[in-house]
């Protein structure tokens, strides 16, 4: 039976202890282990990294590799460009880079089974053994290439999601310095996507805040990587909107929203009084 081992029990590490019970010999640390006693004897085939980036994740993640000495690592945090590979050449033990793909809100284990999981590995050997692991778990997988691949490709993906909110939070703007509804100029963008069958997409989002705790961690990890105007921009229209009183476009754009999936064709100017 093969031998797993789940380093970090929180939002990703949970489902995938849980996943990978149901037909492997499974060892998880929920806390930091300083004392590996006890272990000595225990080969462990599949090591999943899964605990939250920091500035020692390296280092960290590389004392467990040592401790234990797995057949393949498997990091599925969000890490920035190069960690993985970093994290191999101290080891000497294969790494996979495998981010997670998903939100909280729907619950990571369904993130886990509804997306495909993408494998950036240094050899294809290594990559085949994380594929033949998550597939046995009913996790669909594709190989990317490179490990910097998959590193990029999280990063990229939530910070493009980023950017189109921070489009809206300029477009809020735009809509109370001109006096006009920010509802009624977005659902001009909005009806293109429906009115296309889906293939101009022009998705019209809330223009809140960004919270939660990887939109903006992640574009600093990027900007450090690739710096540039667009991040620069995204950081600034974040930090501006506690200052600013978008809350009556936030309540507009919720309200239309809550119209919109009642009625998806209902004209404009039935949608709310000016």
């Amino acid at each position: 039976m093969t031998t797993v081992l789940v380093v970090g029990k929180g939002e990703v590490g949970e489902p995938i202890t849980e996943l990978s019970e149901k037909n492997n010999n499974v060892i998880s640390f929920s806390e930091p282990v300083n004392d590996f006693s006890g272990y000595e004897d225990v080969k462990v085939d599949i090591m999943h990294i899964c605990f939250g980036y920091n500035d020692d994740f390296v280092n960290e993640a590389a004392r467990y590799v040592n401790a234990f000495r797995p057949s393949v690592t498997i990091i599925n945090s969000t890490v920035p460009i190069g960690t993985s590979r970093k994290i191999e050449e101290l080891t000497g033990i294969s790494v996979v880079n495998s981010p997670v793909k998903g939100n909280i809100a729907d619950g990571m284990k369904s993130g886990l089974m509804k997306h495909v999981k993408y494998l950036g590995a240094t050899s294809e050997e290594a990559a085949n053994a994380a594929a033949n692991h998550f597939e046995s778990l009913g996790i669909r997988t594709e190989y990317a290439g490179q490990p910097e691949a998959t590193e990029l490709a999280k990063l990229l993906e939530t910070t493009y999601y980023a950017t189109m909110i921070a489009f809206h939070q300029e477009a809020a703007r735009m809509c109370k310095e001109a006096g006009v509804s920010y509802t009624k100029v977005g659902s001009f963008w909005d009806r293109v996507t429906q009115e296309t069958d889906y293939r101009h997409m022009r998705p019209f989002m809330f223009p809140g805040k960004i919270g939660g705790h990887c939109l903006m961690p992640n574009v600093k990890l990027l900007k450090e990587f690739f710096p540039s105007e667009l991040l620069e921009f995204i950081e600034k229209s974040n930090q501006k909107v506690d200052s600013e009183d978008l809350h009556k476009f936030v309540r507009e754009f919720i309200e239309y929203k809550k119209k919109r999936e009642e009625n998806p064709y209902i004209p404009a100017n039935k949608m709310e009084n000016d």
